[in-house]
């Protein structure tokens, strides 16, 4: 993990660029770099786990010195892609990722580089002829990248924090009254600050001189589903499919593991994060392990513990209570910058993340997200599993298809919004019993409302 900032417009003075530094220090915390240029500056933290050497040191510049890259993440495919750079004749000089983004952005251009990056990126790429700046965001917008844009200037970041020197940081009033409202943060979209937002997931943003900026998605989810491959599954053994996934899993594993730093692995005693660690430990045979045991009756200690005995590892554990949510949910919304009372893992993640860190590793892999996949919750099998993943498939293509027609003009000034705001409470008074099944209807039923009106207003 690292941090970047930077801003276009002005005059960037390099003491706010290292002040800015500075507040993203515990992102980055082996080195820190500066670059300014007419009216651009660039600042960077870094966490080495490629080339700790200074030749992966970031801002990263080409040979030429006319592009320069600050970048925040991790290509898993770097290796091949460097092989294809160097087939078209560029001459690498660091065994850093960054160096190959850089590269790949110069030669192939934002839309076939991002494409062709496998990996966690948040990234900002200037060149200083064509004085063209471009934003990315990794597909699913693993790794955050802010963007604060006005009239005559636009800053990014990775925290909103490392803004504070360049402009007021204030609560949007909208947001606010969403997470009263018990509306779950977008990893996209609208931050909790006034004139901060989130670079959509999956796209780039292109600043040029004497224009307005311009974003460009470069991946689609519907590109993740293939009707090729679903037959060819289909027709599949169970033996093949389960070699399958092995196979796969086994090859994701070893393309995060590498590394010049110590890495290691989350285990919290479920599915999930146990194929992940049995799967590293086959690479790595004194992977550092590590547990969050959230003691009482949701504990699964024992359970992390037995694994590890069986892959023959020594587990490191931090004991999370029920004071510590009282004392440590600060630092976690310092962190988030974000209202997050609502994550339950939020403070047990923020401990174990600490022994990570006081133990000397760099890195960990985890299995967050996988539970879906691999079924690692009972509701999840509570009925026939193709029933279910066919319904979750169908629904996923139906929403997929209707929320281009969605206009984005419907903000909370809109009458339709409006309109919808006033049936959620009449809905929720028809529910009487607070059954959670009527609920959940009610709220459906305000949903589909919410898409009829979009549509309308889409239409006229």
């Amino acid at each position: 993990m690292c941090g970047i900032f930077g801003v276009v417009g002005g005059s960037p003075d390099l003491a706010r660029l290292e002040a800015s530094a500075r507040l993203l220090g515990h992102r980055g915390p082996d080195a820190a770099g500066w670059f300014t240029d007419a009216g651009v500056g660039f600042a960077h933290t870094r966490l080495s786990l490629l080339d700790p050497s200074p030749a992966g040191a970031q801002p990263f510049h080409d040979d030429e010195q006319r592009c320069v890259l600050v970048y925040n993440g991790e290509v898993y495919n770097f290796v091949v892609l460097r092989a294809a750079l160097e087939g078209e004749g560029v001459r690498f000089r660091s065994h850093s990722d960054t160096e190959v983004v850089l590269y790949a952005l110069k030669r192939w251009g934002p839309m076939e580089a991002l494409r062709r990056l496998e990996g966690m990126f948040a990234l900002a790429f200037f060149d200083r002829v064509t004085r063209e700046l471009v934003l990315a965001r990794d597909r699913f917008g693993i790794k955050p990248l802010l963007v604060a844009e006005s009239a005559d200037s636009l800053a990014f970041a990775s925290e909103a924090k490392a803004l504070q020197p360049w402009r007021e940081l204030r609560a949007n009033p909208y947001r606010l009254a969403a997470y009263l409202a018990g509306v779950p943060v977008p990893t996209s979209g609208a931050e909790l600050f006034d004139g901060v937002r989130s670079l959509d997931p999956g796209s780039y943003l292109v600043i040029r001189p004497g224009t307005a900026s311009v974003t460009v998605r470069f991946f689609e989810p519907a590109e993740l589903l293939d009707s090729a491959l679903e037959r060819e599954l289909a027709a599949c053994s169970e033996r093949a499919l389960i070699d399958r996934a092995e196979e796969l899993l086994s090859g994701s594993v070893d393309r995060m593991l590498v590394a010049d730093a110590r890495v290691g692995a989350l285990c919290s005693g479920g599915i999930d994060s146990s194929l992940v660690m049995a799967l590293a430990a086959r690479r790595h045979k004194d992977l550092a392990i590590f547990h969050a045991d959230v003691v009482g009756p949701s504990s699964e200690r024992s359970a992390a513990e037995e694994l590890a005995r069986h892959l023959g590892l020594d587990l490191l554990h931090v004991s999370v209570r029920d004071e510590d949510f009282l004392e440590h949910m600060t630092s976690v919304l310092l962190h988030a910058e974000q209202p997050f009372d609502y994550h339950p893992n939020s403070v047990a993640f923020l401990l174990v993340s600490r022994l990570v860190r006081a133990s000397g590793v760099k890195a960990v892999l985890s299995g967050e997200g996988a539970d879906e996949a691999f079924l690692g919750y009972q509701y999840l099998v509570t009925e026939p599993v193709t029933r279910r993943l066919q319904r979750i498939r169908d629904g996923f293509l139906g929403l997929y298809r209707a929320i281009p027609r969605l206009p984005r003009l419907l903000d909370p000034h809109d009458e339709h919004v409006d309109e919808v705001a006033v049936q959620i409470p009449e809905q929720m008074q028809r529910v009487g019993a607070r059954s959670p099944r009527r609920i959940v209807r009610a709220i459906q039923r305000v949903g589909s409302r919410v898409v009829r009106l979009a549509l309308h207003a889409a239409e006229h």
